[in-house]
């Protein structure tokens, strides 16, 4: 009860998909403030200077230490919660572009390194998609349905999808989709955090 009062239930996105846990939300509400204007979480905070302030090559060094922080936030979640740590492999969900590893794929690669775990990397067919953010809410899941694989038998394993931001769950429950194709026996996520963004129109 001690961890799940310090992490973000998620609704799971689809029945491949037993739950979803994220560290914080993505901004902190501040009463009598406009929304737009609500300062990041400390979670979202390491999220977002590793996904958009260093990303260019020469920055590599501050985004692989923003990651390890994040991914020793996650740990310690995995850790505490009872069902979290029973899973045998970590997975990732495949970024927009095929040519650059995603700052998701980064931080799920990161922490099955530190608990030892295998990484499976799904797939995507399309080499580059739109990134889920440009998308309007309501067509995110119908653009990128069938389009993810998993390249490894994973076959009776319990997966853990490992990411950075969850918003409509449609990336988690396509990656869920995958695995469950690919053998899996029970899929479920933990990401960094959740957006305060409603679902209410997406599928």
């Amino acid at each position: 009860m001690r961890v799940l009062g310090r992490v973000v239930t998620v609704p799971s996105p689809s029945k491949d998909v037993a739950f979803v846990v994220a560290l914080d939300w993505t901004k902190t509400a501040v009463a009598g403030r406009d929304s737009r204007d609500w300062p990041n979480t400390e979670v979202y905070e390491l999220i977002a200077q590793g996904k958009y302030l260093y990303w260019r090559p020469g920055d590599d060094h501050r985004q692989r230490n923003l990651g390890r922080q994040l991914a020793g936030l996650l740990s310690a979640v995995v850790d505490e919660h009872p069902l979290l740590r029973t899973f045998d492999m970590v997975a990732s969900v495949p970024g927009h572009d095929s040519k650059r590893l995603s700052f998701g794929a980064r931080l799920a690669d990161t922490l099955a390194r530190s608990r030892g775990m295998p990484h499976v990397a799904c797939t995507c067919r399309n080499p580059y998609r739109t990134p889920a953010k440009n998308v309007p809410l309501g067509d995110r899941r119908s653009r990128i349905h069938g389009t993810f694989s998993c390249p490894a038998d994973v076959t009776g394993q319990d997966l853990l999808i490992v990411d950075d931001v969850y918003s409509t769950g449609s990336t988690v429950a396509e990656t869920a989709r995958a695995l469950r194709v690919a053998g899996a026996q029970r899929v479920a996520s933990l990401c960094g955090a959740r957006t305060l963004r409603s679902t209410a129109d997406a599928p």
